[in-house]
């Protein structure tokens, strides 16, 4: 069909509109510099195709021979590709910043690095496949090509090249090599002369036949071809050597070419790792988004709540003003304004009802105690590596008398969680955490005390012997709850239950072994949402903000001790409303300025050390202890003893080497690590020094006695049955903790922590912990430290699959006091779990001005049991210091501290009864089994009885009785005025409606 027509009118249509030019916006600075970059990149790949093209080209000519055509491709590409590298570098100097269009242009930074590294790999493969080609052409030439050798022919033989006559060959004669050719007749038909090379062509058979043989090699003609073979064989020699140089360059290029291609690839690794965590922060970024959102939203519902709020108290408030002023004034009887007052009261409790909820799922009556008996702490076995807070604190159980008196009862519920708090981490899930409370006998109460476990990775049935005793010391005042941390208990406890690997019939029992962690691992990753972070100590704190906001009390304080205080400390970063105090325990700090100088886990051996010599000082300077010794230094003699226990020369090296598998003084030095983390079993520590130095026969029985387990602890310690199932710890808590915020990073060496170990002269020994660190943290590759001991690793181990999370923005910030509210620290100079001087690093760098510390010069881990004070009837001065600092309502000025002064001394020496518990002698030091020597006299030092201070019921003031009796007083003025005002509308309706004397004779029938 023809269409023009319809084309021509069509293009006219638009013949006379104006033409719009695009406007293109000028190129930018970076742009143009990027496009000169990016062509200059273009023509070298436009090259090395046109190389790689070459490269593979088969030639059979020198004209055909592209050797210099990659030559020449080879020089310009070599020089093209320094000047660009060095263009690219200037480049990304000049685009690095922090605005969207330098953002951008880093990015083509590294896109037009990774096509010079790209150019690099080409022109590197390219000169490959050069040679190859070159090799395999030299491989064919000295197969198939000749080699100058002349072939060995026997002359007699007919070099038969074709037979034109069709005839056979009958040769009847031969003539020897060098002599001339005899011309002898044939059969058949004469054979005419023929074209050929030679004027004179041989007559005969050979000539009949067409036959050719080899020209003598004694001739003249055998003289030129020599010469001929001669040349041709300096040629092909010529041609192999250059070859040979050739192949040479192209190898030494090819080299040249894989270092620069080597520095492109570092290059282009340092862009990925670039982008890698350009990629990381985009994705925090985006979580920080999301969870400021949510906050946003959260805000938003809780504003529409409070207008909510405010509408129904306002119409609440209209309800009561009708009832009073309208319909009140319409009842003439009593009964009828009972009736009335009681459906406002109703009213208002629907109001309540509708406007309060609980986040719980209800309070339950529980057992006081998880366990149906407490026992006593059996310390007294054989050395046990130990670890930072290695021994969730235990508590002795409050008596029977005192638990029943108080009226204590105990309440259990579950709070439901999420999983991941905003801007802690992403997740939708949800978990439970347990909390107990046991309810003061006073229903009104509006305060409360929680008491935080230490650990990490420790339940909080050890704190409900403490919950008794407060309850019942606090008259029921208090409502006293403790929380299971998240990871622990009854909460959501953190296990790997998929892999079974911490089951008994696993390979390391109940304890997740090295070789077993990798899976266990991965099974938490996937079973949490790869969130470490939701078992931060972060997110254990917004637990118990979240508890202490849904909870109706109004006046609460929180205790943390050891791990605890950790926990506490970003409690009150969070600053909850309602937390009036906050009382730290042995103190957990927060400063890690310098990793040096930081209360690491990896610092622990370091810092258990100085702390011992300490407790050994005392001992020297101790007008008892000092002279048992040999030097009169515990120090001296105690390296002294470690000298000969490893060099053999002792009687005891057999005995003590039988308590484990290292060196005598390491096992001894371990040994010494577990009694002096207990108050009581410190004690021993002289009494086995002095009877390890002298190693006689009666020593020996004696000390094996107490190390297999025959002497009782001597400890006041109370614990819970070796079976935890009800409430089980976690050691995988622990462990995602303290490698996450408690541990040196980059970590120090294996032989680094050795050396703080046998540095000191009592200690724990930590070292043997770093493989595990270093395999929970994902750290085996990438720490030099882990690296250095990659033989010890389970093959599966891989950095991808790991358990820690990295610290957050509280992490290093040491909290300031929240307004309101008050702070109260404790420390012990003989802790060796939580050195004093970290406890008093985190009081001088709390800012504000509401705190008090309180330090005891002998007292070790948890001032609240190792604070026993000369009254045995009292309490810690620890208790007393905390429940004095509750009642008077967090006033540091006003806590009664006198206790003090009647904290027990540091006594070296053993009464007759308790050496013979121990040691089963009667004199602890030097007494000899079978000799015992009894005291004719008990002798008992008078002691002074400490009264309770303030927090004592009899000598505490009750100091919200006088809030209670004026809110009473104003209430009886309220009711007084309300009573008041409905008998003066009654009478004013009455004398309106009747007449006088009527009114008066009605009112007085009434």
């Amino acid at each position: 069909m023809e269409r023009t027509g319809e084309f021509t009118r069509i293009t006219q249509l638009f013949s006379d509109a104006p033409i719009i030019m695009a406007k293109h916006r000028p190129l930018s600075k970076y742009a143009r510099v990027a496009q000169q970059i990016s062509d200059a990149i273009s023509q070298s790949e436009s090259l090395l195709k046109d190389l790689a093209n070459l490269a593979t080209k088969k030639h059979l000519t020198v004209e055909d021979d592209p050797a210099k055509q990659i030559s020449d491709i080879v020089d310009i590409v070599k020089k093209s590709i320094p000047p660009t590298l060095q263009d690219i570098e200037m480049f990304e100097k000049a685009v690095t910043g922090d605005n969207q269009q330098q953002k951008h242009f880093y990015i083509v930074c590294s896109s037009l690095k990774t096509r010079m590294s790209n150019c690099g790999k080409a022109l590197q493969e390219g000169m490959q496949s050069r040679a190859t080609v070159i090799k395999k052409q030299s491989e064919r030439r000295t197969k198939f090509g000749f080699t100058g050798q002349a072939p060995s022919v026997q002359i007699h033989t007919p070099l038969t090249i074709r037979n034109n006559l069709n005839t056979p060959l009958h040769p009847t004669a031969t003539t020897p090599l060098g002599t001339n050719h005899a011309h002898v007749s044939a059969p058949g038909p004469a054979a005419g002369p023929t074209q050929g090379l030679h004027p004179v062509q041989p007559q005969g058979p050979d000539a009949a036949a067409g036959m050719r043989r080899r020209p003598f090699m004694n001739g003249a003609t055998g003289s030129s071809y020599a010469q001929q073979q001669q040349q041709q064989n300096l040629m092909r020699h010529r041609t192999a050597q250059s070859r040979l140089n050739d192949a040479q360059n192209v190898e030494a290029m090819i080299g040249e070419i894989g270092g620069m291609y080597s520095r492109m690839t570092g290059l282009l690794a340092n862009q990925e790792e670039m982008l890698g965590r350009i990629e990381d922060d985009m994705t925090t970024a985006h979580s920080n988004v999301e969870g400021g959102y949510e906050e946003l939203m959260k805000y938003f519902s809780t504003v529409s709540s409070n207008r909510s709020l405010i509408l129904k108290i306002f119409l609440v408030l209209l309800v009561f003003i009708y009832l009073f002023l309208v319909v009140l004034p319409k009842f003439q009887s009593p009964r009828a304004l009972r009736r009335a007052m009681r459906a406002a009261v109703l009213l208002s409790v629907a109001t309540t009802i509708i406007i309060s909820g609980l986040p719980l799922n209800g309070w339950f009556d529980c057992a006081v105690y998880t366990f149906p008996t407490y026992r006593r702490l059996e310390a007294a076995v054989g050395p046990q590596k130990t670890s930072p807070w290695f021994n969730p604190l235990q508590f002795k159980a409050a008596s029977a008398a005192s638990s029943s008196s108080s009226g204590s009862r105990a309440q259990c519920g579950t709070f439901a969680a999420p999983l991941c708090y905003p801007g802690v981490c992403t997740s939708s899930r949800n978990i439970d955490v347990f909390v107990k409370r046991i309810v003061g006998s006073d229903s009104s109460t509006t305060k409360a005390i929680y008491i935080l476990q230490g650990g990490p990775g420790a339940s909080s049935v050890n704190m409900e012997p403490l919950m008794v005793n407060w309850a019942a010391m606090l008259r029921g005042t208090f409502n006293v709850y403790t929380i299971d941390h998240r990871g622990t208990g009854r909460s959501e406890l953190l296990g790997c239950d998929g892999t079974q690997a911490q089951t008994a019939g696993s390979d390391g029992g109940t304890t997740v072994t090295l070789d077993e962690l990798p899976r266990c691992l991965h099974e938490m990753q996937r079973n949490y949402d790869y969130q470490a972070a939701a078992f931060s100590i972060t997110s254990a704190a917004n637990d118990v903000a979240a508890v202490i906001n849904s909870l109706p009390e109004s006046e609460v304080y929180v205790y943390g001790v050891s791990y605890g205080t950790a926990l506490v400390a970003r409690l009150m970063h969070l600053s909850p409303a309602k937390v009036k105090g906050y009382v730290l325990d042995s103190v957990q700090s927060e400063d890690y300025t310098l990793w040096t100088d930081s209360p690491t886990y990896s610092n622990w051996d370091r810092d258990f050390g100085v702390v011992a010599n300490r407790f050994l000082d005392l001992c020297t300077a101790d007008s008892f202890c000092g002279p048992k010794f040999p030097t009169r230094n515990l120090r001296n003699d105690l390296t002294t003893l470690y000298a000969a226990l490893d060099g053999g020369t002792s009687p005891c090296t057999t005995f003590v080497q039988a308590m484990g598998d290292d060196t005598p003084s390491n096992i001894l030095r371990a040994f010494f690590g577990v009694y002096f983390a207990d108050m009581e079993l410190r004690l021993r520590i002289p009494v086995f020094v002095y009877r390890l130095l002298r190693c006689t026969a009666d020593d020996l029985t004696i000390l094996g006695f107490v190390v297999n387990g025959g002497g009782n602890s001597g400890s006041n310690s109370d614990a819970p049955p070796s079976s935890t199932a009800d409430a089980p710890n976690s050691d995988l808590l622990y462990n995602t903790i303290v490698y996450s915020e408690l541990w040196q990073r980059p970590t120090l060496s294996y032989d680094t922590l050795v050396a703080f170990f046998e540095n000191s002269l009592i200690s724990s020994g930590v070292a043997s912990s770093l493989p595990t660190y270093c395999v929970f943290a994902g750290a085996t590759q990438s720490d030099p430290s882990c690296r250095a001991i990659a033989n010890v690793f389970p093959r599966d181990a891989a950095p991808a699959i790991n358990f820690t999370y990295a610290p957050d923005a509280f992490f290093n910030v040491t909290a300031r006091i929240p307004p309101g509210a008050s702070v109260m620290v404790l420390s012990g100079k003989l802790d060796p779990q939580t050195p004093s001087q970290y406890a008093e690093r985190q009081f001088a760098l709390m800012a504000g001005a509401n705190k008090v510390l309180f330090e005891f010069p002998v007292a070790a881990h948890a001032m609240i049991e190792t604070t026993p004070v000369t009254n045995p009837n009292a309490p810690t001065c620890g208790v007393s210091l905390v429940l004095s600092y509750v009642q008077m309502q967090g006033d540091v000025t006003k806590v009664d501290s006198t206790c003090m002064a009647s904290v027990q001394p540091l006594v070296f020496s053993f009464d007759a009864w308790t050496a013979k518990a121990i040691f089963n002698v009667t004199d602890a030091f030097d007494g000899i089994p079978g000799h015992d020597v009894w005291p004719t006299t008990t002798t008992v030092s008078p002691t002074t009885v400490i009264p309770m201070t303030a927090t004592t019921a009899a000598t505490a003031p009750e100091t919200y009785e006088t809030p209670l009796i004026v809110a009473s007083a104003i209430l009886a003025v309220l009711v007084i005025a309300m009573l008041v005002l409905v008998a003066l509308l009654n009478k004013f309706h009455a004398s309106n409606s009747l007449h006088p004397t009527a009114a008066v004779g009605k009112s007085l029938e009434q």
